[in-house]
């Protein structure tokens, strides 16, 4: 399908390997040849691959791609080590942060740790988010409250930040 659609779609994903679920470990290995499958189909669209790989997965993901040759990866609301995240921004990959940003101090020391060249914003709606967000509907509203946020931390004008996040998604998803 993903073949036969290339020319309406932008990217492949969100796919990745589960983390919050029970059986998560034991059906592991066939998660991660799934993931490859859609990796092999990335390379071969020239598409870039949207990934939720949080905690431990993330360097698992992480090997994958590089096995499959992966030119262009999203990691999606990524929670990860700190070495990981390096390999991550030193292989060209681009991540994400979530409104979290603007009150988790562990989404704050990630935000910190990317490239505004490779960090991308977003609100994983409908999440329910805590902080100034807690009881709100997720709206793209949060979004200027996130890239206020990346800019303090990153020490930039908020047009700046914002200007990057534009720059750096339309590089990702090939946008105009």
């Amino acid at each position: 399908m993903l073949r036969k659609e290339k020319e309406r779609i932008d990217a492949v994903g969100e796919v990745g390997l589960p983390y919050y679920r029970a059986d998560a470990v034991k059906e592991l290995e066939g998660h991660c040849e799934l993931l490859g499958q859609f990796a092999v189909i990335a390379v071969e669209l020239a598409l870039p691959l949207v990934l939720h790989a949080v905690h431990d997965k993330a360097q698992i993901a992480l090997d994958i791609l590089l096995k499959r040759n992966v030119c262009k990866a999203h990691f999606h609301w990524l929670k990860a080590p700190d070495d990981v995240v390096g390999k991550i921004v030193h292989h060209g990959y681009y991540v994400s942060v979530t409104p979290e940003v603007c009150y988790r101090e562990r989404d704050r020391h990630l935000a910190r740790r990317i490239p505004l060249s490779q960090l991308l914003l977003e609100t994983d709606g409908p999440w329910p988010h805590n902080g100034p967000f807690a009881g709100r509907m997720t709206t793209p509203v949060f979004l200027h409250e996130s890239v206020t946020a990346v800019a303090a931390l990153h020490g930039v004008s908020v047009e700046a930040a914002a200007a990057a996040s534009v720059k750096a998604a339309r590089s990702l998803y090939g946008c105009k």
